[in-house]
């Protein structure tokens, strides 16, 4: 990506990062969030399975947030 790129805004990926946090506020682990979202089917950017760690780092990462 060059500089001054836009990032297009994918609704799907919105909607579930918002999730993610209603969940995390709620008092939801990272591991229960990460179960949760194994369990409804949901992606990683890379099509992989969720961890913990992947959690954190949509909530930490100023892109999602």
């Amino acid at each position: 990506m060059r500089e001054g790129d836009l990032l297009e805004k994918d609704e799907e990926e919105l909607s579930l990062v918002a999730d993610i946090k209603t969940r995390k506020e709620a008092g939801w682990s990272l591991r229960k969030i990460a179960e949760w979202l194994n369990g409804t089917g949901a992606p990683t950017k890379q099509g992989g399975r969720w961890h913990a760690s992947t959690v954190r780092y949509v909530l930490q990462n100023s892109l999602y947030c």
